[in-house]
């Protein structure tokens, strides 16, 4: 039999694992010891098969009776019979947590950053729920139909982010050039040149301040500290506004003052440099006075083998670069903070569900997805394209309306 690249651990590693992970469903010690007696069967053989490939499971009417869809998507390896007795739903959902089909994928092929169409023939199903904290709740169900008298333990609120990628706060030759390019390459001429040409003002942060403000928890805003001296490509790909910008400061401290969270929004080449990283974490840290903790990688470049380690080496204790750039969904079918196995040290991992070049019909939905499962996630609107060159301001209101 062929052997995976990547290493799947033990039965008993990934249960304690998904216990430790999922932890919110089951905060009650007592509750917690009853869940570990379920009579969960174990799959002997831990092989995975590209592309990923899924099977919807029936689950019981006393499941349903909770509000729980009455299906559960699995990947194929976790199925010992096509019933919901004989599925091993902690590996189950520990693949889909870990997306352990996507790590097989970049081990042999090497990382697709955050596009999903390099997944050809995926199981497109396993984006569009939040599956592992809906086998969570099956299971914490199952406990309770196991045990009559012992109680539900309550599950810790929904908590919905609003973040914001700072990649510009003035409409830069670079950035004419890169959207420009876009609307050529999809023929829309008239587009780009419109977009070349036309001026507008992109000092966005002192608008979200008022719009955004009272939203708890507060924003996460991801600046960009730039290296003084940089070739072509960064000169094109990379944020060029500077952090000592005396009235890009005077807004940030203000930020800082209410309540907001500062993180890195590093360079494009520094998905798998700790040393990078650092640099630019430190650049920050000295100019505002602060501790930077969380991070969003610019571009989402984002490799599962060596970009959270890299962050984890350069003292970043979140991230939420987990989503695609070209769809909106769950990557990683979970809305739940966790620190990967495969990251023991960090940072802790929260997923984005949701950005601004996205088809925002589907923003409602996903919102939706998150509080029905009590999920914690982070939706995402870069500064600059809450204006006209982008109109993106509508699709954040309609966010921060759902939210609260």
């Amino acid at each position: 039999m062929k052997k995976n690249l990547l290493t799947i651990p033990s039965s008993e590693e990934i249960k304690s694992h998904m216990i430790k992970s999922l932890e919110k469903y089951w905060p009650d010690k007592n509750y917690k010891k009853k869940l570990m007696n379920l009579p969960i069967k174990q799959t002997k053989i831990k092989f995975l098969k590209l592309p990923l490939s899924c099977t919807f499971i029936d689950l019981p009417d006393w499941a349903n009776k909770h509000g729980l869809s009455d299906k559960i998507l699995v990947p194929n390896e976790a199925i010992l019979k096509k019933n919901w007795k004989n599925i091993d739903w902690w590996y189950a959902s520990f693949l889909l947590l870990e997306s352990c089909h996507e790590r097989e994928f970049e081990k042999k092929y090497g990382p697709i950053h955050s596009y999903s169409y390099h997944l050809k023939n995926w199981d497109k199903r396993v984006w569009e729920k939040a599956w592992v904290n809906r086998i969570a709740i099956f299971l914490r169900i199952w406990v309770k139909e196991e045990n009559p008298r012992i109680n539900l333990p309550p599950i810790s609120k929904t908590e919905i982010r609003l973040t914001h990628d700072l990649d510009a706060i003035s409409k830069t030759l670079p950035i004419r050039i890169k959207q420009s390019l876009r609307y050529l390459y999809n023929f829309e001429f008239k587009k780009a040149l419109e977009f070349f040409f036309k001026k507008e003002d992109w000092f966005i942060p002192s608008k979200l301040i008022k719009l955004e403000n009272n939203l708890a928890p507060k924003p996460i805003i991801n600046i960009h500290a730039k290296d003084k001296f940089r070739g072509p490509l960064e000169w094109l790909l990379d944020p060029s506004y500077k952090i000592s910008d005396k009235k890009l400061k005077n807004i940030l401290k203000k930020l800082i003052y209410n309540g907001w969270m500062i993180g890195l929004h590093p360079s494009f080449f520094s998905w798998k440099s700790s040393k990078k990283i650092r640099k630019e974490k430190l650049r920050v840290e000295r100019e505002f006075g602060i501790k930077v903790l969380s991070i969003r990688q610019h571009w989402l470049r984002f490799s599962w083998e060596k970009t959270w380690h890299a962050q984890a080496s350069a003292g970043i204790k979140m991230d939420s670069t987990l989503m695609f750039n070209d769809i909106p969904g769950f990557r990683n079918s979970a809305v739940i903070d966790f620190i990967s196995f495969y990251s023991y040290q960090g940072p802790i991992i929260r997923s984005t569900v949701f950005m601004d070049s996205h088809k925002d019909n589907y923003l409602g939905d996903l919102i939706d997805e998150i509080k029905l499962v009590n999920g914690n996630a982070d939706l995402l609107w870069h500064t600059h394209t809450l204006n006209e060159d982008y109109g993106y301001f509508k699709s954040l209101r309609f966010a921060i309306k759902r939210i609260k």
